[in-house]
């Protein structure tokens, strides 16, 4: 997750401006979808699976 995280290709912002959806590689290249979430404390992952193709045509 933190792999994909750090690596990214693509950033989508969604309407919860505290959630960012990240689209970045495993370690083994597998495309993944990760979400952030950013508040005062800081950040971090609530949400990993595999990237959906919506995340992945665009």
């Amino acid at each position: 997750m933190r792999h994909a995280y750090r690596n990214h290709w693509r950033r989508v912002e969604t309407d919860d401006a505290s959630r960012t959806v990240f689209i970045g590689p495993s370690t083994t290249g597998a495309p993944l979808e990760i979400v952030v979430v950013c508040d005062e404390a800081g950040a971090a992952i609530i949400h990993a699976m595999v990237a959906r193709r919506k995340f992945l045509e665009e």
